[in-house]
């Protein structure tokens, strides 16, 4: 059962990101700049998982998104890499465009990892919101491409941002603007 759940865990970690494995001393290049690392160099247990999983015969190699590449096809990873940001960009201005209220914020409710995700959820909460019920969030820090793409999308520079009917509603200092002005719950539409 623990190896399972292990094995589950690493597939759930390499099928969303990029990761160059290699073994002992590796010099990055630049076009690698985007791309996570991993030197398995005394770790023989990840490396005979690695190997085992994704049929991987040789390092150094790059995994991207679960499919294994030479180190010679980093042109091939990164057309990969844009075509997986531009889907989850998509998907975030989908969920914009498709859901009542939607919030860009760093972390998840159940864990904020910043004070004003916090402070934005406890407004949420005090006017019954419920996550997933009542509205969708989105994770910026799991993504740059979603992260920078929203702040163009939006023309706002910071997060958290508020999307109330398909429109931005603004950041965390508007909603409290509102708050203040006994506006939050039309704001919100709650109204």
């Amino acid at each position: 059962m623990g190896e399972n759940s292990n094995e589950n865990s690493i597939k759930s970690l390499v099928e969303q990101s990029i990761i160059v494995l290699y073994y002992g001393e590796f010099e990055v290049t630049d076009e690698m700049f985007t791309f996570n690392e991993l030197n398995l160099q005394g770790k023989p247990d990840l490396e005979r998982t690695l190997r085992r999983l994704y049929k991987i015969d040789s390092l150094p190699c790059i995994l991207a998104y679960g499919s294994v590449f030479s180190m010679e096809e980093i042109a091939a990873v990164q057309e990969i890499e844009r075509e997986f940001n531009k889907k989850q960009l998509d998907a975030a201005i989908d969920l914009i465009k498709t859901q009542k209220r939607v919030i860009f914020i760093k972390g998840t409710p159940t864990r904020p990892q910043c004070r004003f995700t916090k402070e934005l959820l406890g407004i949420f909460q005090e006017e019954g919101l419920s996550p997933e019920r009542d509205y969708k969030s989105v994770n910026v820090l799991e993504t740059d491409a979603v992260r920078e793409g929203i702040k163009e999308y939006g023309d706002w520079p910071t997060y958290p941002q508020v999307y109330i009917n398909h429109e931005l509603a603004g950041g965390l200092d508007v909603i409290k603007a509102e708050r203040a002005q006994g506006r939050i719950r039309a704001v919100l539409g709650l109204q």
